[in-house]
């Protein structure tokens, strides 16, 4: 058997969505502290060994994309039988003085660039000129290769907890098998469509009875969750250019849970908030903040309890508004915590992988058929959108991370922008503080580092706001 793993509904989705002018990959930017008392820096002979030492691992770096012929089917993940680390793991100097928003453009000019596909969908660049002396790695990934929890669980193999940890407890070599046949590549499809067609008459019973159900519930709903109608068209959702723009901002995470404490909310209902106010004042700055609220598409992570996995796509999406109509800080988390409570409550009915199973039903040449038709009807319909921005909160690591002597102090995570929705924002934990990145087209986010500023300024507006409706209320 020479496939080793077949793109799932999501993941093939994932891989049409791809344009000469809208790259599907994602970016880790790790920033690495200065050696500890004995260490030195990260050199690129040393990291490509250390990456290599842990490819038995990590299957999906191995892997290189075979396209079934004429786009008939799920594309297939096989072994690169040329695989050489050195195409994947490479270094890269800023120009001096390499402040932080020169590696901002280094990060946004590597979001512009596709990722060669006869070869592993991703690449990892030390980055060294930091005018602290730190260096930085920036790590890109085709989406179609995993979301942010297999991401997770891939650099938690490529960054160990204790420093100099040696390479794990497995043999560094792996044997690729032998590229797959056209003869087998459409066999696959076969089957693959065989299995789907099969399946399609439950697919659509399943489909039509959990729409009835969350229909129902809607109607019954006070506050129902928003539909593709209710998002106002802002200057957020041109994205139709090829250059990018990227933001970044550390906040308190303390901070945060005192917040979520005093208000009686969750940690996402503030993250949420701290957005809304950030966009919300970006917006008054340009003098184009919509009456009706902004609406974000929030991917939701629908893994079953099981082994971790470091490939692959498992997730969900529900839309919730942003209350960006409310002025006072305090008023609109608890509209949104509301909002977001209710579009829970609604998602939860629907069964999660019914969008990945109709995604299975589309040849592959269909779906990027149906993708250009949609960037073509965007620029003849600006004001047809679906969501404004898309917010996402992964959950990272308790404990500190290392890579040889260094430890890692900061984590960004970025998700590509895509369809209408100009602006992607990820937000993850790590140790004590709360990592925001944001990657945008540039003609959606003109101004990266307002909006970063404004993220700082949101939540202490929050923290003092909720601060003191908490001091007034009865003890």
């Amino acid at each position: 058997m020479t496939v080793r793993h077949q793109l799932s509904g999501t993941d093939s989705g994932l891989l049409s969505l791809e344009l000469p002018s809208q790259p599907m990959h994602s970016v880790a930017l790790m920033v690495l502290g200065c050696p500890e008392p004995g260490g030195h820096p990260m050199g690129i002979d040393e990291l490509r060994g250390h990456v290599t030492a842990r490819l038995a691992a990590l299957p999906a770096l191995r892997w290189r994309l075979a396209a079934v012929p004429l786009g008939l089917g799920r594309p297939v993940l096989v072994d690169d039988t040329g695989f050489d680390v050195s195409a994947h793991v490479r270094a890269e100097r800023l120009p001096a003085p390499g402040t932080a928003k020169a590696l901002d453009r280094y990060v946004a000019a590597g979001a512009e660039r596709r990722l060669p596909r006869d070869r592993p969908l991703w690449d990892l660049t030390l980055v060294d000129g930091l005018e602290d002396g730190r260096q930085a790695l920036a790590f890109r990934f085709h989406h179609c290769l995993m979301d942010g929890r297999a991401l997770l669980a891939t650099l938690a193999e490529l960054l160990p907890h204790a420093p100099a940890a040696p390479a794990p407890g497995i043999p560094g070599r792996w044997e690729p098998l032998p590229f797959p046949s056209r003869r087998r590549l459409l066999l696959t499809a076969a089957r693959q469509h065989a299995g789907a067609v099969g399946r399609l008459p439950a697919l659509v019973a399943r489909t039509r009875r959990t729409v009835a159900e969350i229909r129902a519930e809607r109607l019954a709903s006070p506050a129902p969750p928003p539909t593709k109608q209710d998002a106002p068209w802002t200057p957020l959702n041109v994205g139709l250019g090829a250059s990018r723009s990227v933001a970044r901002v550390a906040l308190p995470l303390e901070e945060v849970r005192r917040i979520r404490s005093r208000a009686a909310v969750t940690v996402n209902d503030v993250v949420l908030a701290a957005v809304a106010g950030a966009l919300r004042a970006y917006l008054l700055d340009a003098g184009a903040l919509p009456d009706r609220p902004l609406v974000a598409r929030v991917p939701v992570v629908i893994d079953p309890a099981g082994p971790v996995r470091t490939y692959g796509n498992r997730f969900a999406a529900l839309s919730t508004s942003l209350r960006t109509d409310i002025s006072d800080p305090a008023a609109r988390l608890a509209a949104i915590a509301a909002a977001a409570g209710e579009a829970k409550r609604l998602h939860a009915m629907a069964d999660p992988m019914l969008m990945s199973w109709w995604l299975e039903q589309i040849p592959p040449a269909l779906a990027e058929r149906a993708v250009r038709r949609g960037v073509r009807l965007r620029r003849d319909h600006p004001e047809r959108i679906e969501w404004n921005v898309v917010v996402s909160n992964v959950r990272s690591y308790r404990e500190a991370r290392h890579l040889g002597s260094q430890q890692l102090e900061e984590l960004y995570l970025t998700g590509p922008p895509n369809g209408g929705v100009g602006v992607n924002i990820s937000v993850t934990d790590y140790c004590d503080r709360l990592f925001v990145g944001v990657l945008a087209f540039s003609d959606s986010l003109d101004r990266p580092g307002d909006l970063a500023a404004h993220l700082r300024a949101a939540v202490d507006e929050l923290g003092a706001t909720v601060e003191e409706a908490a001091g007034s209320l009865p003890a």
